[in-house]
């Protein structure tokens, strides 16, 4: 028969407490026998720090990770190249940024003084699904968009704006 091999992570936990808790509460039962006993306590349920770790387990492929739309903390990030001699690209990434707030996109601004180079692997780790690129490629409403793990295309903000909202 086929074989299905795979790794897991628990999330879930169950915890049994005993009559821990029962005991300094007073909280007993009737037995059968006449006898008070006191209630037996446990719990179940999903760890949500278990599950993050769950989720990237899944999700880090080829030292990059996306996050699910579901559960990203951001939406997009936009990443300038940003040059002390010409704030050109700051500039747009404040106004992309505006833009996209207004409209009810949750975006980070990475404004971080540091290579294009280091950006883009920071961002691929961080998980961010979708990246708005504001560099050499920019011209005029076009921006270079991309999702974690696919190419990049050459888009204006309402095309941008309209794939965020799927």
């Amino acid at each position: 028969t086929d074989q299905l091999k795979t790794k897991g992570i628990e999330v879930g936990h169950i915890f049994y407490f005993g009559d821990k808790y029962s005991k300094p509460m007073n909280c007993a039962v009737d037995s059968k026998d006449g006898k008070k006993t006191f209630v037996k306590m446990g719990s179940y349920g999903i760890g949500v720090s278990r599950l993050v770790g769950a989720i990237i387990e899944a999700k880090y492929i080829n030292e990059k990770m996306k996050w699910p739309l579901s559960v990203t903390p951001y939406d997009a990030v936009i990443i300038p190249s940003i040059n002390k001699k010409d704030k050109t690209n700051l500039e747009k990434s404040f106004k992309v940024y505006e833009y996209l707030k207004n409209n009810g996109i949750d975006v980070l601004l990475d404004d971080v003084d540091e290579g294009m180079a280091n950006k883009f692997k920071k961002h691929d780790l961080l998980g961010i699904p979708y990246q708005i690129i504001i560099g050499s490629k920019t011209t005029g409403d076009s921006f270079e968009f991309r999702e974690i793990d696919k190419d990049s295309k050459l888009i204006n903000l309402n095309q941008i704006l309209q794939i965020l909202r799927n």
